[in-house]
């Protein structure tokens, strides 16, 4: 039980002392006047003195009674309040939200993980660990993290591991944390735990899809109120370098080592809360870290320019790669990027970064037998020829530096681990000419980070690869079993869709001219079903023409970390023309480049989840000296926090660079409305309502103080009590009546009968 207005009561129960002292005051002495009568009262009055003291007794508790009762129902008293410490040993559970929203800074610029900290000491300075009262600790940023469970009685720990919670850069885990609440409670117990879930449920920590598990029957579950007003926010939520490997290249002395040329890096930005409504600008910087640690430095700058009501931004920043000389140290084989941009409420996700991987040759594998002997001519060429033309084009031809691609070639009958392990990129020309065992080897390739393109084979007639292809790489495509004649389409002159596996991205200026003269006669056509692959390339009738996939994982099984690229048609002048028009070069060329740098040229995680680790690796270790250990090719543990991390083998070798960034659906600060918050609170708690902790908003930190708003399932007391007070008031005046001993007569005497 508790009072709204303890002061009445207060005051109500000090008037108690007003009968108490009537009673005594009219019970004073007075000075005795003998008369010859009084011997007779006083005589009556002995033999009912006793009676008589016990009906004042009687009367005086009734009044003291009503006072009481009045004084109460003023104070308006309330039974079964949430949040509230009775007397008896109590469990609460702490679960306080230090996702990357609880670091937006809201009213009066203090962040949200400031104020739930506050209000979980709070709570805490309500216990009492002398009565036996208990406390757990759980955070939010995922996956759920549990500090204190079971709960402890060690009040002084706790408030010490609170002051030192930190907002991470995951998104919230609240079915995680909840299950680990139920868990620890059990189905049977005594007690009745109160779980207090500290976060102002801003739209990147509430996911709707999410379901949350159900609390035990005894627990109560009690919420802070959602934020009141939205937070205005600019994230990166992409950072996507055109080049993601670059090939060494003539460097000068000026350049220190420095591949030469340029590029360009892709940052994708949004915008959240009331900023969206009006123009501004916003400046993206970009940055090189050396992947073992040092300073950063500028090589690049952009400014995007937001219109009213505009959400959503991307802007290409430059670069030079010479720029990247100072960075480039101890033979490194990747430099890491980071974007930045304008600081402003939420800050931890104003930063971004990306890997890219410095090469001095690509190689690459054909499965496939050349025709024509050492000097074939081109029209006896084979699907190899023309590969291999392309990816080693003549360097006064085309101005590419010689021995940047090298070429290997794999007989379709020797397929093998060892072969494979070398290369990066394997082109499979002939697919009808390799076995069952050949495509497992293939996938194994592809998991490890490898690119795999696959064409039909150049004949005709009825083709029964795809069966094999689709079962090693899991694809859920729909792939024709025989080459369709058609009359020669045309390829589209625009890309069919564009995304992470967009690999002609440097072709988009210049596609429309290269496609326009290719003619295509013959394909084996394939579809893709929703979300198993992307098309990026497609005739001019929509038939997909180049196909890009990841092998598809068994659930919680570890991504697969290659590529699959499949041309639908063959690289055969009788299927098109494609091998001898100018298009050719650039479309194998970056097909290569942009598939490896996919495949296997960076590794980058979202913080909240464990990331996978390149082969061999043991180890990865930060900029700051932390380290994590890698167990079945994943880091044993899961990153919350943004960092690059070099991946190491037993020997110290650097395996590859892994880079963990913002989760970006966790940077939304638009406010989720309070209906839904407690609906969907509700699913932990089914048949009983979510209750509501109020923490007062603080003008600083730790000035909380824990109430509860009036929205629980509480039960009021003060009718019972006004309506009990008034039964006792006509008691009082019944009894009042009763101990005057005052009758009137019903009968007045006469005048005669007085005479």
């Amino acid at each position: 039980m508790t009072f709204l207005h303890p002061a009445l009561l207060a005051a109500g129960l000090a008037c108690i002392a007003a009968p108490i002292i009537i009673h005594f005051l009219m019970r004073r002495r007075r000075r005795p006047v003998r008369w010859a009568a009084m011997r007779f009262l006083l005589e009556a009055y002995r033999q009912q003195k006793r009676r008589l003291r016990l009906e004042q007794l009687l009367l005086l508790a009734l009044r003291c009674l009503l006072v009481a009762l009045i004084a109460f129902a003023l104070a308006r008293p309330i039974a079964g309040r949430a949040g509230i410490i009775g007397p008896g040993p109590r469990t609460v559970y702490l679960v306080i939200d230090d996702s990357l929203t609880s670091a937006a800074s809201g009213e009066r610029g203090v962040a949200a993980l400031a104020r739930h900290k506050a209000t979980a000491e709070a709570i805490l300075a309500s216990l009492d660990a002398a009565r036996g009262d208990r406390a757990a600790l759980l955070t939010l940023g995922a996956p759920a993290d549990a500090p204190v469970v079971p709960p402890s009685s060690d009040l002084g720990s706790i408030r010490r591991l609170i002051g030192a919670i930190a907002p991470t850069d995951a998104p919230a885990d609240f079915a995680g944390a909840l299950a680990r609440v139920s868990a620890d409670l059990g189905p049977e117990g005594q007690d009745r735990p109160l779980v207090a879930v500290l976060s102002d449920f801003l739209a990147g920590s509430v996911r709707d899809a999410e379901r949350l598990p159900e609390l035990p029957g005894r627990a109560t579950l009690a919420a802070t109120a959602p934020a009141r007003a939205p937070v205005s926010n600019v994230a990166i939520v992409a950072l996507e370098p055109l080049r993601p490997v670059i090939l060494a290249g003539t460097t000068g002395p000026e350049s220190a080592g420095a591949p030469a040329g340029s590029t360009q890096v892709r940052a994708d930005l949004l915008r959240f809360g009331p900023a969206t409504a009006s123009a501004g600008a916003t400046t993206v910087r970009l940055l090189a870290e050396p992947t073992r640690g040092g300073d950063a430095t500028p090589i690049g700058e952009a400014v995007v320019r937001w219109s009213p009501g505009q959400s959503q931004a991307s802007v290409s920043v430059p670069l030079e790669l010479e720029r990247l000389a100072p960075v480039l140290r101890d033979g490194a084989t990747s430099v890491v990027l980071r974007a930045e941009i304008d600081p402003d409420a939420l800050q931890r996700d104003d930063a971004r970064r990306v890997s890219i991987a410095l090469r001095d040759e690509l190689r690459v594998a054909l499965i496939g037998t050349r025709r024509g002997g050492t000097r074939p001519t081109i029209d006896s060429f084979a699907p190899a020829d023309w590969v291999r033309l392309a990816l080693e084009p003549a360097a006064d031809r085309f101005g590419a530096p010689a021995g940047r691609v090298r070429v290997s070639e794999i007989d379709p009958r020797a397929v093998d681990a060892p072969r494979l392990a070398g290369v990066d990129a394997v082109f499979v020309l002939e697919p009808d000419a390799i076995e069952s065992a050949a495509w497992t080897r293939l996938r194994a390739f592809a998991d490890a980070g490898g690119l795999v393109i696959v064409t039909p084979a150049a004949r005709e007639g009825a083709q029964t690869w795809p069966d094999l292809m689709l079962e090693a790489f899991s694809l859920d495509w729909d792939v024709e079993r025989e080459p369709r004649a058609i009359e020669a389409f045309t390829i589209a002159s625009e890309r069919a869709a564009t995304g992470e596996l967009d690999l002609l991205t440097m072709l988009a200026g210049e596609l429309s001219h290269l496609a326009a003269p290719v003619r295509v006669s013959r394909v084996l056509a394939a579809q893709p079903s929703r979300g198993s692959g992307q098309t990026v390339l497609a005739l001019a009738d929509g038939t997909p023409f180049v196909l890009v996939a990841r092998p598809e994982q068994a659930e919680n099984a570890t991504p697969s970390r290659g590529v699959i690229v499949y041309l639908a048609a063959a690289l055969d002048l009788d299927w098109t023309d494609l091998p001898a028009r100018p298009l050719m070069v650039p479309l194998v060329q970056e097909i290569v480049r942009q598939g490896v740098g996919r495949a296997g040229g960076a590794w980058v995680s979202a913080a909240g989840s464990a990331p996978s680790a390149p082969p061999a690796a043991v180890e990865l270790r930060s900029h700051d000296g932390s380290t994590v250990a890698v167990e079945g090719g994943r880091a044993a543990r899961a990153l919350r926090h943004a960092a690059a991390w070099r991946a190491l083998d037993r020997e110290g070798f650097t395996r590859g660079t892994i880079i963990v960034n913002p989760d970006t659906g966790a940077s939304r600060t638009d406010i989720t409305p309070p209906d839904e918050v407690r609906r969907w609170l509700g699913a932990a708690a089914p048949g009983r309502e979510v209750r509501t902790l109020d923490d007062g908003t603080p003008a600083q930190p730790g000035e909380a103080a824990v109430t509860l708003g009036d929205d629980g399932p509480t039960t009021p007391l003060s009718l019972p009590l006004l309506i009990a007070a008034a039964l006792v008031a006509l008691a009082e005046l019944a009894a009042a009546r009763f101990a005057s001993h005052a009758t009137i007569s019903r009968h007045a005497p006469t005048s005669e009968a007085a005479a």
